[in-house]
């Protein structure tokens, strides 16, 4: 699944490509990937122009000419590609934007089709934003933070991944950034030490920041918008390294299912 940095880099790369260009044709071939009437949609969006491109955690959010927002979610396996329209065509494509005086298209591509578009009023943005998710990891303070996990007594990786609660962190940073800062995955946020709390802030900004500079973790399906890869898998310290030597203590890796996800530590230098 993207996470923060694949989609920062998603939205820089679409930043040098479709920012102000004007939308002249959209091909819906997947109707369930738009969360609004079809024939609304295209009425919208097509002729306007985008005028900005942000990141608000996970989501991708294209501002358009006509008052709206473009909210993206990628989810599992999307993808926003910047291709040629001579550009093979395959059945996994389920949305395309043609652009006014270019011969390139945006392909919305979506293997598991779990991701969506939505079309919001700019007015309205907001309130869909502050249902949906807190604020961005990247946006947060180290008091605001330790404040949250010291109020809640929960499983600490749960609580990393709660989109509601922070936004932008998957399993793979969370993973690694618990490792940096010596916090076995299973903690219960609440009883961690105050100096383990500020250790672990500055794991996630480390590793999300170094994530970002290095394109982001191509594990899975994620390829940047002109279809290169990240590179951040190769120095991945823990995730899914299981049964590998720690690079830090040379104990074995290992793993346990948290809400049936697989959550990589080293049992020496993250014990419970």
């Amino acid at each position: 699944m993207p996470e923060l940095p694949e989609v920062e880099n998603i939205v820089v790369d679409l930043r040098k490509r479709i920012l102000a260009k004007k939308i002249s044709k959209v091909h819906i071939r997947l109707s369930k990937i738009i969360k609004n009437k079809k024939s609304f949609f295209i009425n919208k969006v097509k002729d306007s122009k985008i005028v900005d491109i942000q990141r608000q955690g996970k989501f991708i959010i294209l501002y358009l000419s006509k008052d709206y927002c473009l909210v993206i979610h990628l989810k599992i396996s999307g993808q926003l590609l910047y291709l040629p329209s001579s550009h093979p065509l395959d059945k996994y494509t389920h949305l395309i934007f043609e652009f006014k005086n270019s011969n390139d298209q945006l392909r919305y591509r979506d293997v598991r089709q779990f991701g969506y578009m939505k079309l919001i009023n700019r007015s309205e943005l907001d309130d869909f934003l502050s249902s949906h998710i807190g604020p961005d990891y990247l946006s947060i303070s180290s008091q605001d933070f330790a404040k949250v996990l010291k109020s809640r007594k929960r499983i600490i990786k749960s609580l990393l991944l709660d989109q509601k609660i922070f936004s932008g962190l998957g399993n793979i940073y969370a993973t690694e950034a618990l490792f940096q800062a010596k916090i076995h995955p299973k903690a219960i946020s609440s009883v961690i030490k105050d100096v383990k709390i500020k250790k672990l802030y500055y794991a996630i900004q480390n590793v999300l920041r170094k994530a970002i500079h290095l394109g982001g973790s191509s594990i899975n399906d994620y390829l940047r918008p002109d279809t290169s890869k990240g590179r951040y898998q190769q120095v991945l310290k823990v995730y899914q390294r299981k049964g590998k030597r720690c690079r830090r203590c040379g104990a074995r890796i290992s793993n346990v299912k948290i809400n049936n996800r697989s959550s990589y530590f080293c049992p020496e230098c993250q014990r419970l």
